[in-house]
């Protein structure tokens, strides 16, 4: 999380050098922009939870603007041909951005603390994927009809000006930018609290999600270092490919977890609500999907993403300590899960005795 904090907010420097006509390097005004959100965080989720509603709501508004104004322009003629570079194409496409795709994990980051989550959370898992993909197609329908000469980075912005006249760049670049700080703003308050989710179920040592206030303070501050290190010293590719590859491969992991917890079919009933038709066959399927997009991504990328993973994975074998293990006991009572209040209490006990 805190590798795509840092490319997200990297790309906040990038649109707010542009909105407003600056040189700045996007170092300086990510570090700031990363300085906001981690106050924001440590105030309290309520704050965050406003921020990101309200950011939300102006920037898909920009973006149906935006597509409104290719309408007129619609012709069939411009899907065609629909693969330009063929089925390899799309792939690289699809590697390139599929870290984007991270923001869907929030929601279930946020399951602990959603009211009726066994309910809400697929509910709002399924909403999202159909609103995101409409509002992507309809980006990508304005591209197409803005029949630039060429497609980069800043495609958006220059259609947003051929279709939209000069005003249509600044909307663009604004919208670029609320969008930044909307995702840094989410993975900031999801990371935070999957690291209080981790802890909880002594995967970390507690004092890692240490609660001050009822905010995980020592999550938000650790991830937010990490991700410093990552916008003063990486570069915009060499952050991409360490996002997809660990991504990638963390994926293939949740996957292969899902096939083995369905067929062994032993997870207790206060961790079953949630049901995967079809039984192992999704899981198989992203599983695999996974494994061919990290085909096209270098061997360096791998071997970068592998380490990052090993590095994380260190912290579930750092012994907790007293102090630990109490953070643990507040942090099930935060999440309000009394059977595991219960049984960290008396793990507890056991071993002040000891």
């Amino acid at each position: 999380q805190p590798i795509v904090l840092a490319f997200v907010l990297l790309s906040f420097g990038v649109y707010l050098n542009l909105l407003l006509s600056m040189t700045i390097d996007p170092r300086i005004l990510a570090a700031i922009g990363l300085f906001l959100i981690t106050v924001l965080n440590l105030r309290g989720i309520a704050e965050a939870g406003k921020f990101e509603v309200a950011i939300v709501v102006v920037k898909v508004s920009l973006l149906i603007l935006f597509f409104f104004f290719g309408i007129p322009y619609l012709q069939t003629g411009i899907f065609s041909p629909f693969f330009t570079n063929g089925v390899g194409g799309v792939v690289n496409g699809i590697t390139m951005v599929f870290f984007a795709y991270m923001g869907f994990q929030v929601i279930t980051m946020m399951g602990g603390e959603v009211k009726q989550s066994s309910k809400s959370v697929p509910i709002a898992m399924l909403v999202s994927i159909i609103v995101v993909a409409l509002i992507y197609v309809g980006v990508i329908i304005a591209l197409l009809v803005a029949d630039l000469p060429s497609y980069g980075s800043q495609s958006v912005f220059d259609a947003a000006v051929l279709l939209m006249g000069p005003i249509g760049g600044g909307i663009i670049a604004f919208t670029a930018v609320l969008s930044t700080l909307s995702s840094a703003n989410a993975l900031t308050a999801g990371a935070s609290r999957i690291v209080m989710e981790m802890a909880s179920e002594k995967q970390i040592p507690g004092r890692l999600a240490a609660l001050r206030y009822g905010q995980p303070s020592n999550a938000i501050l650790l991830g937010s270092t990490v991700a410093l290190v990552f916008i003063l010293f990486g570069s915009f590719e060499t952050i991409l490919d360490m996002v997809n590859v660990a991504m990638l491969i963390a994926m293939v992991f949740v996957n292969i977890s899902a096939v083995v917890l369905i067929r062994r079919d032993d997870l207790p009933s206060s961790r079953s609500h949630f049901r995967i038709p079809f039984g192992i066959l999704f899981p198989l399927l992203g599983a695999a999907t996974c494994i061919i997009i990290s085909l096209s991504i270098s061997i360096l990328g791998i071997l970068i993403g592998l380490i990052l993973l090993f590095i994380g994975s260190i912290f579930y074998f750092i012994e907790d300590t007293p102090e630990g293990r109490k953070e643990r006991i507040k942090i099930a009572k935060e999440l309000k899960r009394t059977e595991l209040i219960r049984r960290l209490e008396e793990e507890y006990e056991e071993t002040s005795s000891d």
